[in-house]
């Protein structure tokens, strides 16, 4: 029933629960009177002591009815402090909330603008001239990407992310397996789809310039690799890509770099054999690639 809401921007005189509750008790407690009034009889005036006591004794109904209005006057008004109490913690957590949001946004977009920044002015390393120009074509897509949760105030990659794209890269470096004389047979398809992940791995998160503009395409005769890119020039984009995004999630300041990210930054890909893999060539990449990143522990006092 709506006269029984308590509005907390009305006043409590003005509140219909108020209003009613009296007026009934009012209209009740003078219909009691009235009849006692009128079917009592030898009813006198006496302002004496014993008049007012023989009053009290007389009229002590009505007079009740009215005692029971202080208590239910007390208990609205009780009620009408607890509304507008949680009223006003309301739109405090609002105000909040709304503060809040706010904050998240103008955070947002600062982040935003600093990452850019971040990756405009950050120098990855790459010094041959053969690699070309690798960068991130697109900052704010790419940050979207680390940071999907930056709108609502959540600062670090994405832990999905990482386990996403450490997932790739294990499927490509499985393939360089191909390199190994034992598995020659598989080489011409192996160089193909290390070149495809890459490619898909690179259009994925934005990275353009990763190869060289002059990359050659494979020439083949029965399966045989005769002409094209070289081993390092199939392999060293594994590192760009790695390079970069991994420089990109340090702009995270609590980012813990996985551990393959650490071997593929600290390898020397200037080292690969630079030559066309024809079935004369035996290189064990994934061997090499432990053994020059090998951490040991500290010596031991």
């Amino acid at each position: 029933m709506k006269w029984l809401d308590f509005d907390p921007h009305t006043t409590f005189l003005k509140l219909k629960a108020v209003v009613y509750v009296v007026a009934t008790i009012f209209a009740l407690a003078a219909t009691v009177t009235f009849t006692i009034v009128c079917f009592t009889s030898g009813l006198k005036l006496n302002f004496s002591s014993q008049g007012w006591n023989n009053a009290l004794e007389i009229f002590k109904v009505p007079l009740g009815l009215l005692a029971v209005a202080i208590p239910l006057i007390a208990l609205l008004a009780a009620n009408h402090r607890s509304v507008q109490s949680k009223a006003q913690m309301e739109l405090t957590q609002f105000q909040i909330n709304h503060t809040q949001t706010n904050n998240y946004v103008t955070n947002y977009y600062k982040h935003v603008d600093e990452f850019q920044k971040y990756l405009g002015s950050h120098h990855f390393g790459f010094t041959e001239e053969k690699e070309g120009h690798p960068e991130v074509a697109y900052p704010r897509k790419l940050h979207k990407t680390l940071f999907p949760e930056a709108r609502r105030g959540i600062l670090t990659v994405d832990k999905e992310f990482i386990i996403t794209f450490i997932a790739d890269l294990e499927k490509i470096l499985s393939i360089t397996s191909v390199f190994e004389a034992s598995y020659y047979d598989k080489r011409l398809q192996g160089c193909i789809d290390i070149n495809r992940k890459l490619e898909s791995l690179a259009r994925k998160n934005f990275i353009v310039g990763f190869r060289s503009q002059d990359f050659p395409h494979i020439v083949h005769e029965g399966g045989v690799v005769k002409s094209g890119p070289t081993v390092r020039e199939i392999i060293r984009p594994i590192g760009i890509i790695a390079t970069i995004l991994n420089e990109a999630m340090l702009f995270d300041e609590t980012y813990d770099v996985p551990e393959i990210l650490r071997q593929l930054t600290a390898f020397r890909f200037d080292l690969v054999p630079d030559d066309v893999p024809d079935n004369s060539v035996n290189y064990h990449f994934k061997r090499q690639l432990l053994d020059q990143t090998m951490q040991w522990p500290d010596d031991e006092d």
